[in-house]
Parts: structure tokens; sequence; C-alpha cells
């Protein structure tokens, strides 16, 4: 019921039950409990809502430009990958961004590390994620990089996808990744 509900668009749920549902083998009392707190707040809140705005975001680039030299020394041979058949663009542009972060240490008991981003088409969250990494690290910096490497593997495939489908995306517009 919960995975159905986290689907159609409850994101504020996602974090929460993604912890609990480790647990779903050999539940404990406090697993019950931590249930029925859920069950409580979507009860308080059963018609929160996502809404889609398809304008582009109001956020001043300038702060975040870079020319595209500045990485050229550390990345010679990077270049996204483009479809071979892709369909003729159609519409207006659109731009991507995400939202990446890590927890370090959060887990007392197994020490995994939480990987969590959702990433928007122009304002409108079409990828979310939240999970534990496979991996246990020993620096807050290595958490951040694999939570980020994650994301940036999503960002290309939604951008490929995108582009399969026709949608232009700004010319020389990179995924802001925050």
């Amino acid at each position: 019921m919960f995975r159905w509900a986290m689907e159609l668009g409850r994101v504020d749920i996602l974090h929460a039950l993604s912890i609990l549902s480790q647990y779903q083998a050999s539940p404990r009392q406090g697993h019950m409990e931590q249930l029925l707190r859920i069950f409580g707040y979507l009860k308080k809140r059963p018609k929160l809502t996502l809404y889609m705005d398809p304008a582009l975001p109001n956020i001043d680039y300038e702060d975040f430009k870079t020319e595209k030299n500045d990485f050229k020394e550390y990345y010679r041979d990077a270049e996204e990958q483009m479809p071979h058949h892709q369909s003729k663009p159609k519409g207006k542009p659109v731009v991507t961004k995400a939202f990446v972060d890590a927890s370090f240490g959060s887990n007392k008991v197994t020490r995994r590390l939480h990987t969590g981003f959702i990433i928007f088409v122009n304002r409108a969250p079409i990828k979310w994620f939240s999970r534990k990494q496979p991996t246990i690290e020993s620096s807050a910096f290595s958490a951040e990089y694999i939570a980020l490497k994650t994301c940036v593997e999503e960002i290309e495939h939604i951008r490929y996808k995108l582009r399969m489908f026709g949608v232009p995306i700004l010319e020389d517009e990179a995924t802001n990744v925050y």
C-alpha cells in the first residue's frame, strides 16, 4: 500500500518508509509504532499535492556559470551520449536540475549511509530516490561523492530519454546539481 502511495506522488513519506522497510523481515514493536505514526500523518494530510509547473525556474544562473574549458583538463573525453535515432525536438526547451544529499553516520546499527536525490525538469519533480548505499564509507566526502555519482547516472538516463521523446533541452545547458 505504501509503495503505491509513494508512486502516486507522496514523496513526503519516502524517506521514512525507506528506513522502515529494511525491517520487513523481522519487525519489532517499535517498527509497528512508527508505521502507525505514518498512517496518522497520512490521515492528517490526505490530499497533499505536488504541483507541476511547466515554467522555467526563476534562478539567477550567473552565480553558477563556468566556462566550457574550465574542466577540459580533468574531463578531456567527456561527452554527453546522444541518441542515434532521436526524434526532431518539438516544443519549448527544458532545463534539468537536481538536489542530492547523503547522510554520513546516521544509521548507528549498520553504519550504512543513506543517499537521496530529486531531479526536476523545469519545476516539475520527475525522479526521486532514497536508498541505503551498498557500501560503508569512512568519510562524509566519499559518501557525498557516491550519492553524486548515483544522481549523475540518473540525470544522464533522463536527458537521454527526453531527447529520444523529442523534448528539446536548452543548448549548452548542463544540469545544475545542488
